[in-house]
């Protein structure tokens, strides 16, 4: 094998392991989402797994997290105290990183 396709290898091995990554950052933060909505939204005992699950499978659509938001948007609108989209957001962009600390020292352990 050349050292060419050596080197082209090696690269389709770290993309194809960068996006096994990211994956699991965002599955892992659709879950930490998930899990505050639940206490925010105060959803019974026997749902929550449910309505966690759902929030996860939600983000199987397109990369990236918009397709979570989208469900999320649309899943809050019947709560009179559900939090607001700015909230939500935000909350995410903290699930994200605490998800990148979990998932990377997970790989690094």
């Amino acid at each position: 094998m050349s050292d060419l396709s050596k080197r082209g290898r090696a690269l389709e091995d770290k993309y194809s392991q960068d996006q096994e990554t990211l994956f699991k950052i965002e599955s892992r933060a659709a879950r930490f989402l998930g899990e505050w909505l639940v206490t925010e939204l105060n959803v019974p005992q026997a749902e929550q797994e449910e309505f966690v699950g759902n929030i996860i499978t939600s983000n199987m659509k397109t990369a990236g997290m918009d397709d979570v938001l989208d469900y999320v948007r649309n899943l809050l609108q019947p709560y009179d105290t559900a939090p607001d989209m700015i909230a939500v957001e935000k909350k995410l962009a903290d699930c994200l990183a605490d998800a990148e600390i979990s998932v990377k020292g997970q790989s690094a352990a």
